[in-house]
């Protein structure tokens, strides 16, 4: 994989016993009627312990005479279940049991209002011919599954950590949103790669690598062109309020600052409520830059994705597939981050390249 391995965040068996729990409530409330949910690769067995299968249910059944139950993978595929825990008919064995398909986009949510996105295989970059140099060559990537910030770390988040001595304090000044009581709910920018990779540590999390950010932000397998489909930013229109936090939406700097995340008029919200990938501020990613997919990474330069609220007036800047960078020091009034950790894994920290 091109992108580094996933981060050891709370440990396995949190995180197992998280994923169980969220099924068997799903389950509860849902009954036999199977989750609407993205279509995906992958799977996360919901119960600790599973057969050579990988069907943590198999052993509960009672074949009859000469029959075998089925493993859990192709139970959900007749059945057309692309996630969530769900209560079907196993012919082979002839009794009727729950099995697992596989986490849904958007169905777990984690601590400080992380949410759940499921992995899978995609392809990432452009293969159009116009695409820019740095967004090829088009490639398959794989994505774990993880829990990512609905919204931008906010500046009364980043506060916070300076508050404890984990983090150092951001820049002030200009249209930095560090110390502006008003903006607490505003993502927290003038902030440097080192800053925000300090925070995600601080929190038991870790910066998204480039592949993932770029998952995410297409709508995992529907590789929608922006975090909200495919319908061009110039054309969402809301009642009130800024629909998009972009500087494509008006004269550049009329904005006059970053955008509170949870305001109720945000339209770059991706379907499984993620707030703000497309704008607001760029976000830094652990990943060091190239030039394109092929060429070695940068230990100085590093990748942002996103676009921002002032300085991006292009509808390429915010569409998911581009990519710009600039130097881990540096600190700009529409730069910030996001967490993201692992929902499983066995790796270790991974702080980037």
């Amino acid at each position: 994989m091109r992108n580094g391995t996933m981060t050891k965040a709370n440990g396995r068996p949190r995180q197992a016993a998280e994923a169980f729990a969220v099924a068997a409530v799903l389950l509860a409330t849902t009954g036999a009627v199977a989750m609407a949910c993205s279509v995906g690769d992958g799977r996360v067995t919901a119960g600790p312990e599973s057969n050579d299968a990988g069907d943590p249910s198999t052993q509960d059944a009672s074949p009859s005479d000469g029959a075998t139950c089925r493993d859990s993978l192709s139970l959900c595929k007749a059945n057309n279940v692309v996630c969530g825990p769900v209560l079907v008919r196993d012919e082979g064995c002839n009794v009727d049991r729950v099995v697992d398909c596989g986490i849904c986009f958007g169905d777990l949510i984690g601590d400080g209002g992380m949410i759940g996105v499921r992995g899978s295989i995609f392809q990432m970059g452009n293969a159009l011919p116009t695409a820019a140099p740095e967004e090829k060559p088009q490639h398959v990537e794989r994505i774990a599954d993880v829990f990512v910030d609905r919204f931008e770390v906010s500046v009364d988040a980043y506060t916070d950590c300076v508050a404890h001595k984990a983090c150092t304090p951001a820049g002030t000044g200009g249209a930095c949103n560090f110390g502006v009581t008003e903006r607490g709910a505003h993502p927290i920018n003038c902030v440097d790669w080192y800053q925000a990779n300090a925070f995600c540590s601080y929190r038991g999390h870790r910066l998204p690598t480039e592949a993932e950010w770029e998952y995410i932000g297409r709508g995992g397998v529907a590789l929608r062109t922006y975090p909200w489909g495919n319908q061009s930013p110039t054309g969402l229109k809301s009642d009130a309020g800024v629909p998009i936090c972009w500087g494509g939406t008006a004269d550049a700097g009329t904005l006059g600052s970053t955008c509170a995340s949870d305001r109720p008029d945000n339209l770059d919200t991706t379907s499984q409520g993620i707030r703000d990938l497309g704008a607001n501020v760029r976000e830094w990613t652990s990943d060091g830059w190239s030039a394109n997919y092929d060429a070695g990474r940068s230990p100085v330069f590093r990748v942002m994705r996103g676009g921002g609220w002032f300085s991006d007036l292009t509808t390429e800047s915010v569409n998911a597939i581009h990519r710009r960078s600039d130097v881990a020091i540096a600190r700009s009034a529409d730069v910030g981050f996001r967490c993201i950790r692992p929902l499983l894994t066995d790796g270790g920290v991974d702080a980037g390249r």
